[in-house]
């Protein structure tokens, strides 16, 4: 038999069909990356890097109760 890897062979299917989708994280990934950014915007002072680019590419939303990480589309002039 040969060593055939499925799950390559489908990410590659995929980025053919769909070359600029969107990424997906996992829900706990989501969490702290609003929690980063909660805390930053709380502590204005005191950021690191990752702060300033989550900062940079995300924005924390809060629907019905529940905060959401909304990305934040580049400006086309």
């Amino acid at each position: 038999m040969t060593d055939y890897d499925h799950k390559a062979a489908f990410y590659e299917a995929i980025n053919k069909q769909f070359p600029k989708s969107r990424k997906v994280y996992a829900q706990s990934e989501v969490q702290d990356k609003i929690e980063t950014i909660i805390r930053a915007k709380l502590n204005p002072n005191t950021k690191d890097a990752k702060s300033y680019y989550l900062m940079s590419h995300f924005k924390v939303m809060e629907v019905g109760g529940i905060n959401r990480l909304i990305t934040i589309e580049p400006d086309k002039n």
